[in-house]
């Protein structure tokens, strides 16, 4: 893949990119440090990716990995610390206490699928209106 290949896929699925390592460290800051080192890491291995069309996936998969190491470096499990009842879009705060209490028994796997659900739904939500066959 050349440099400019790169560039177009990158900025194709830049928002993508930001949404997944968000949504793992719940904060601005270390999401924009983790796309960063996510384009690093791509850029750098982009000779590694013969099929264009697996881009994306191969993007995202770096993207978790990198917010992974970013939550073990900094001893932090985003999902514990969900306060914003409006992220979780639950009907009260008792119900995310609830969620919290359920998602600490859970393994690291467990806690992937949640994000990618919450991920996947909230895509959903932002694309009813324009997208019928979803």
């Amino acid at each position: 893949m050349n440099e400019k290949e790169f560039e177009t896929l990158f900025k194709q699925y830049k928002k993508d990119i930001y949404r997944i390592a968000y949504t793992y460290v719940n904060n601005e800051a270390d999401a924009l440090v983790i796309v960063q080192e996510s384009a690093y890491q791509a850029y750098i291995s982009k000779d590694k990716i013969r099929d264009k069309n697996k881009f994306k996936s191969w993007i995202l998969n770096i993207t978790v990995n990198k917010s992974k190491d970013l939550l073990r470096k900094n001893k932090l499990i985003s999902l514990e610390d969900l306060s914003n009842v409006n992220t979780m879009q639950a009907e009260n705060k008792e119900s995310v206490n609830i969620f919290m209490e359920n998602l600490k028994a859970l393994s690291m796997d467990e806690k992937n699928v949640i994000v990618f659900k919450v991920y996947v739904e909230s895509i959903r939500e932002k694309n009813s209106g324009r997208i019928s066959f979803w």
